[in-house]
């Protein structure tokens, strides 16, 4: 490594050499070399004697201060006058221009550092502003000139309008041109003279900056815009319509992005009140055209919205997938502003359009004209042989008429059923949305605003609350009406038959053939109904029913067992029984699920009955915690002699009084 004090010495030498030869440049990178040498030197025995050197050298230096300052103005004032002379005209070859006028800022910027570091007054500082000035006006107009040269020569379209991209990229051209010249300022002056040198930049920049923004509002016509949609009465738009707007606010957002993003980043250096009245009136001009958007396009979607298969026998309402697409793109363009008044004007009106049209149409599904294929034709209209003349319509028998009647009931029953389970798989397929929603608007942080999520005109999570009652109201309402009463007329006539006072024999027996509980459960999971719900329902949708199912099941066996006797044989099967009802319910839906929760209760009971004795339950809190005293009483009636448990409750009431 090398030692501070030796390279100091160097330095020094080379210091006096430029000084000798009058080279400047030199000069002042052997003084900069000789500063950073003694911090390296802090400390060292020599420190005091290096630092009274370096004062010697910045003196010696200072003194050449004038001269550095008349050697720059000469250099930068004809470049300066130059500049400002010369007509911004933009050829085909932009880029080659801008180029240009990068290797002259940077010569300057090499020249200027010389200067600034031998300058005790701020001449060298005023001639470095106003070339770069003069630069900034230079870019500026190139941009300008290139705009007006592409759009001299832009195609018109159909509808009247030529390829606005041309505003766009004049834009970003010139906020980056705004942003490029300010790294460079910062980057060659103090912190404190950076507003100096960066206000008029930003003047000249940002005033081309309105000047493309002007022919952009021309151009994209909007005013026209702003009043067609204040005098439209509530009529849904075309498509081409839309289509414009949405073109329109994909431009707009962009616009707004890079106003507020560049007016952010120079907000403590710089201001431009022009162009933010400019930004807070296109700002307007854009939520006026989202909130429209949003609007149109979820009405748009309901009144076009038809059935659609996700998967096989699985239909969902078209509106999702249309109004999820449209409100993605309209949130996305707020988000992107990271303006928080945009960002809360849009997600309002995007919560308002899910609440007051979107929601309605989801529970108008079972009402809709449209019918849905059903997965199975009825027999009769597969097999009916096609009549070979019209007239033979005339001869139909009162039986025929009568069993096209019931056939047409059934047929209707079934799609309102098809319709119903279409409502509840929308509904579920909506909370994928919203749910985004609610987890996107957490993570976007104003710091001293207030969460977007408070200030919304209807709270997400009540949105969110609604949705899931759309779909557990619509299951068990699916399941009351049409599985619910014939599910429990079966188990009631199966238990009839139930014996739970079993020999070997008979244990053995139905170790190989089903039990009458198991036959029963094998024609519950046969049931024509529940199997189109299985196949008409959504696999999170189903399951939900299922759940609802499996939960009566365990109630009508625990009813079923309720007035049967046991012996250790019959405990036994009933274990058995409740072990394959399980497994089998829990293998039905698409996909394996626990039942745990569901078959706690039958779990504790068939505990409670395969006990040797009656005093065992004390040691069980998973039983105490699953059934009442009372329950537990009940339960132990089934198996034990009354003699033998009269102990064991008392005892389960004083330890349930503790």
């Amino acid at each position: 490594m090398t030692d501070p004090t030796m390279a100091f010495h160097e330095h020094v030498a080379a210091f006096y050499m430029a000084l000798a030869e009058d080279k400047l440049d030199n000069l002042v990178d052997a003084l900069q070399s000789l500063r950073e040498t003694a911090k390296e030197a802090a400390g060292s025995p020599e420190c005091d004697l290096l630092n009274e050197m370096l004062r010697d050298c910045e003196q010696k230096a200072m003194a050449k201060g004038p001269a550095a300052v008349a050697a720059f103005s000469d250099f930068v004032v004809p470049k300066s006058a130059g500049l400002n002379k010369r007509r911004a005209m933009a050829t085909d070859d932009l880029p080659g221009q801008l180029q240009e006028l990068e290797a002259a800022l940077l010569s300057v910027l090499n020249a200027f550092y010389t200067a600034q570091t031998l300058d005790t007054s701020e001449t060298s500082l005023r001639r470095f502003g106003e070339y770069i000035a003069a630069d900034a006006k230079q870019r500026a107009g190139l941009r300008l000139d290139q705009l007006k040269r592409l759009k001299a020569a832009a195609k018109v379209n159909a509808d009247g309008y030529i390829d606005r991209n041309i505003h766009l990229e004049a834009l970003a051209g010139l906020f980056q041109d705004a942003s490029h010249l300010l790294q460079y300022i910062e980057q060659n002056v103090w912190p404190q003279q950076v507003p100096t040198v960066f206000v008029p930049v930003n003047t000249v920049v940002l005033d081309a900056v309105l000047d493309v923004i002007a022919t952009y509002v021309s151009d994209a016509r909007l005013g026209a815009w702003e009043r067609k949609i204040g005098m439209n009465r509530g009529q849904v738009e075309a498509d081409e319509s839309l289509q414009m707007v949405d073109l329109l606010l994909d431009e707009l957002a962009l616009v707004l992005q890079y106003c507020f993003q560049y007016a952010a980043s120079v907000q403590d250096i710089s201001t431009h009140p022009p162009l933010s009245a400019k930004t807070m009136e296109l700002n307007g001009v854009y939520l006026v055209l989202e909130q429209f958007y949003v609007s149109q396009s979820v009405r748009k979607a309901v009144a076009i919205s038809d059935h659609e298969e996700v998967a096989p026998h699985v239909f969902e309402i078209s509106t999702v997938q249309d109004a999820s697409f449209v409100l993605d793109k309209a949130f996305g363009r707020a988000a992107q502003s990271s303006n928080y008044h945009t960002v809360l004007a849009v997600v309002s009106a995007i919560v308002d359009a899910l609440d007051s049209t979107f929601m309605p149409s989801i529970l108008a599904i079972p009402d809709r004209t449209f019918n849905i294929p059903l997965p199975v034709a009825s027999p009769r209209a597969r097999d009916a042989p096609l009549p070979d003349d019209a007239d033979d319509a005339g001869d139909k028998s009162f039986g025929d008429a009568l069993l096209e009647v019931v056939e047409l009931d059934l047929t209707a029953q079934l799609q309102r059923q098809a319709k119903m389970m279409m409502a509840i798989n929308s509904a579920h397929k909506s909370t994928t949305y919203v749910d985004t929603l609610h987890a996107r608007l957490e993570e976007m942080e104003f710091p001293g605003l207030p969460p977007l999520l408070d200030c919304l005109p209807k709270a997400l999570s009540d949105l969110q609350s609604d949705v899931g009652q759309v779909i557990t109201v619509g299951v068990q309402e699916l399941y009351a009406i049409q599985l619910q009463a014939k599910l429990q007329k079966l188990f009631v006539e199966s238990a009839a038959c139930w014996q739970f006072e079993l020999g070997l024999e008979s244990y053995e027996y139905f170790d190989v053939h089903d039990s009458p509980l198991l036959q029963l459960l094998h024609q519950v999971l046969r049931d024509k109904t529940l199997r189109r719900f299985r196949r008409g329902l959504n696999p999170a949708t189903f399951e939900t029913l299922w759940r609802g199912v499996v939960r009566d099941l365990c109630s009508w066996i625990e009813d079923g067992i309720g007035t049967k006797s046991f012996n250790e044989w019959g405990a036994m099967q009933l274990d058995r029984d409740v072990r394959s009802v399980q497994q089998l319910c829990a293998k039905f839906p698409h996909e394996p699920i626990s039942l745990l929760a569901e078959f706690t209760r039958l779990d504790q009971i068939v505990l409670l009955v395969n006990m040797v004795q009656a005093s065992d339950v004390l040691e069980y809190d998973s039983i105490r915690a699953a059934l009442s005293v009372a329950e537990i009483e009940a339960r132990l009636h089934l198996r034990f002699r009354k003699s033998s448990i009269g102990d064991v409750v008392q005892r389960l009431e004083q330890a349930s009084m503790q």
